[in-house]
């Protein structure tokens, strides 16, 4: 009797040996798996950071991957053409003389410190340029616009000079910059004063002449 339960004492040291050897190999087994990185969806490689035989912990960059599949536009944006950008028509991202299809999926109501701009993420719709190019992104908008080689600065203030009553009538465009067009939301009631607009000044009698081809 003394032997058998010696037996079973040895017996039942074994098991717990073999449960906690186990218990190891288990462990083992799930770090290797961790070994063996699986991307979240598919994808090309444009980088690698991490080295054959390198340490890593968890949460270290491995590799720069980019989906193919849904890719997006991002662009910066200054504020004043955000609404712009919402209402706009016909979205286009062009590259060279190439052009991609495009619509608007959202604004990041976080400004840029430095440069005062939004990012705006957009999708194409159709095909998509190579990852990584730059390019020009377009769109119609449904408001009026001015050229901005007509406009002219009086006082200070940019604006245009109309043609109304045989007189010369400065009108300003409180949001128009040097070199861009400029937005005109009211109906023109005169003709714009183009030939001679820099000399003009409010009020003044102007003539209209034959002009020379």
């Amino acid at each position: 009797k003394a032997a058998l339960e010696s037996k079973q004492a040895r017996v039942s040291q074994l098991s717990a040996q073999v449960s906690g050897q186990n218990a190891r190999v288990e462990e083992s087994r799930l770090r290797l798996e961790k070994t063996t990185i699986r991307a979240p969806f598919s994808g090309l490689i444009t980088q690698r950071s991490g080295q054959i035989g390198g340490w890593v912990g968890p949460g270290t960059p491995l590799f720069r991957l980019v989906d193919l599949d849904r890719m997006e536009l991002s662009a910066q944006i200054e504020l004043d053409r955000i609404v712009q950008l919402e209402q706009g028509r016909r979205m286009m991202f062009k590259v060279g003389n190439d052009h991609y299809p495009m619509t608007l999926r959202t604004v990041l109501p976080v400004a840029d410190s430095r440069t005062q701009t939004y990012e705006a993420r957009l999708v194409f719709t159709d095909t998509k340029p190579s990852p990584g190019v730059a390019g020009r992104l377009v769109w119609s908008d449904p408001d009026n616009y001015l050229p901005p080689w007509i406009l002219v600065r009086r006082n200070g203030q940019l604006g245009v000079f109309l043609f109304e009553e045989r007189k010369a009538g400065f009108y300003p465009l409180p949001d128009a910059r040097e070199g861009l067009p400029a937005r005109w939301l009211k109906p023109l009631s005169g003709q714009v004063i183009i030939a001679g607009r820099n000399a003009v000044n409010p009020g003044d009698l102007v003539t209209v002449v034959a002009g020379k081809e």
